[in-house]
């Protein structure tokens, strides 16, 4: 029987099923698949039949997903909408198996080989499906769909739509912006956030004039913008200003894109745990969905796939003609957030690796100091 061990991947909850549902390695044990010995790990080594995982996870597959077989979206795009040979994709959004394991698993390799490896022929030879032998093609469709009306397109795209284009400050018979938000507040709710931290903002010195500026007042200068220069942001319209920090003096740096020479200040700021936050870091979604939970609310899982590309829309780089459109969505997301009493939110930057960002929505922070620094490499 092939096996394989809780060391293999460094997704937790994979991690953590072979811990709970395999049988403790004997000393000297080597995994045929990551190449480890159970000596060299404490005896901390778990294995598993590969078929009894691959069953799991089609189990899990199954339960968050649908084939197309089922659904007939390829062809009805191919036969209803698609003209002149385009891409039928382009309106269904199906996912490949290699894709939908990155996502569910953070795994790319390993599981899809896994999963097309170990096939119940016996129930293919009865009848069945055979879903899982095919990786690559674009044949599987999340189930979150069936809660939107827009043929393809997932909640998160939905929403964005409509609030560009149909409705985005009152609620309307066709679409109400309430409505569709707080289809993610339970998750919201789960995701709060109370703890006191220091962060930091950083700031590019391009003249003598904003040295002595900052110099003069760096609690100021170095907080959150003040109104009347307010501008188009990515959460917060014209007119509005929010607090943008980092929880980490190199987070800060590198997300206003300071370069080699480049002078900078950087002030420190803290807040207190009386502060409520959403925690938008992956780590913390997915400590609060386990997709591996038999009975998993499959509801919260279509909110964090909500939230989830929510944060990926604010990683995108949008053109400067087209701000004032693209930051509708997340700027709604944000008010909303405030509006359900939060006083800010936290989430993984896209600038630096592991750190992370922070939006307060009011000045409830205090000023711990500052410096003023030229970068010695980027």
């Amino acid at each position: 029987m092939k096996m394989i061990c809780n060391f293999c991947f460094e997704n937790k909850n994979l991690k953590e099923y072979i811990e709970e549902n395999g049988d403790k390695a004997e000393d000297g044990y080597i995994c045929s698949q990551c190449k480890l010995e159970n000596d060299d790990l404490k005896n901390d080594m778990y294995i598993l039949s590969k078929s009894n995982l691959a069953q799991k996870l089609q189990v899990i597959i199954q339960n968050l997903y649908e084939h197309d077989n089922d659904l007939g979206m390829l062809h009805f795009a191919e036969k209803n909408i698609c003209e002149n040979g385009e891409d039928p994709n382009q309106y269904t959004q199906l996912k490949c198996l290699q894709s939908i394991c990155f996502e569910l698993f953070e795994e790319e390799e390993i599981i899809p080989k896994l999963l097309s490896e170990n096939i119940n022929y016996t129930y293919i030879k009865d009848g069945g499906d055979d879903l899982f032998s095919d990786i690559h093609s674009e044949i599987w469709k999340e189930k979150c769909w069936w809660d939107n009306e827009e043929f393809g397109l997932s909640l998160w795209q939905t929403f964005c739509e409509n609030v560009k284009h149909k409705a985005r400050y009152f609620n309307h018979k066709d679409f109400s912006v309430t409505a569709f938000l707080e289809k993610s507040k339970k998750l919201l709710d789960m995701l709060e956030l109370s703890k006191a931290f220091t962060m930091y903002r950083a700031r590019k010195i391009n003249s003598l004039e904003e040295g002595i500026a900052i110099n003069s007042n760096p609690a100021c200068e170095l907080g959150k913008v003040p109104i009347k220069f307010a501008q188009n942001n990515r959460f917060s319209p014209i007119g509005i200003s929010y607090g943008y920090f980092a929880l980490e003096e190199i987070t800060a740096i590198r997300e206003i894109r300071a370069k080699k020479d480049d002078k900078v200040a950087i002030g420190s700021f803290n807040i207190s745990n009386a502060l409520k936050l959403v925690d938008f870091r992956l780590k913390s979604m997915n400590s609060k969905v386990n997709i591996f939970n038999d009975d998993l609310d499959i509801s919260l899982y279509c909110q964090q796939q909500f939230i989830k590309e929510f944060i990926k829309d604010i990683s995108k780089p949008i053109k400067d003609s087209d701000q004032q459109l693209g930051y509708i969505p997340t700027q709604i997301m944000a008010e909303y957030i405030w509006h359900l009493g939060y006083d800010g939110f936290l989430f993984d930057s896209s600038q630096s690796k592991c750190g992370v960002n922070v939006v307060i929505f009011e000045a409830k922070y205090n000023f711990l100091d500052y410096e003023i620094k030229i970068l010695k490499d980027n």
